[in-house]
């Protein structure tokens, strides 16, 4: 199932280095990450910013209360980060990976090294707040 792969392949990134532009499989940013699973789960991504992401999915879009693991949580206004949702309970905590820490500067894994920069998981429910868009990519990209 498409889904599980692309969870699958998340999974297997986490602890890779953040690199700014990065779409591993080696290193990764936000977006990179989600595109490199995407493409590990079968699909053919152009977009690879977060906000093309977010535009090119956006006919998958949920709520908190319908998202399920593989979902992709777009943060900010306009939107600059993307995460995956590994699972969700209904309680609303979620356990999120995604590329953190870096940035523009971080182009080298020297530079992630220095700034603890690397794909990694959170738990909690703060993620989602009014900024916060979810969207389910199986629903466009078929494969649920």
């Amino acid at each position: 199932m498409p889904r599980a792969r692309f969870i699958s392949a998340i999974r297997s990134a986490i602890g890779k280095p953040y690199r700014w532009g990065a779409q591993g499989p080696d290193a990764f940013d936000c977006s990179g990450l989600v595109v490199w699973g995407l493409r590990e789960a079968g699909y053919d991504i152009k977009d690879t910013s977060a906000a093309g992401l977010a535009e090119t999915l956006k006919a998958g879009a949920c709520t908190m209360s319908k998202a399920q693991a593989g979902d992709l949580f777009f943060y900010e206004s306009p939107i600059s980060h993307v995460m995956v949702c590994l699972e969700r309970w209904s309680n609303g905590m979620t356990i999120l990976a995604g590329a953190r820490g870096g940035g523009i500067t971080t182009k080298t894994v020297a530079d992630a090294t220095k700034r603890a920069a690397f794909v990694d998981v959170t738990f909690g429910n703060y993620w989602s707040n009014s900024r916060t868009k979810i969207i389910d990519p199986f629903k466009v990209l078929g494969g649920c």
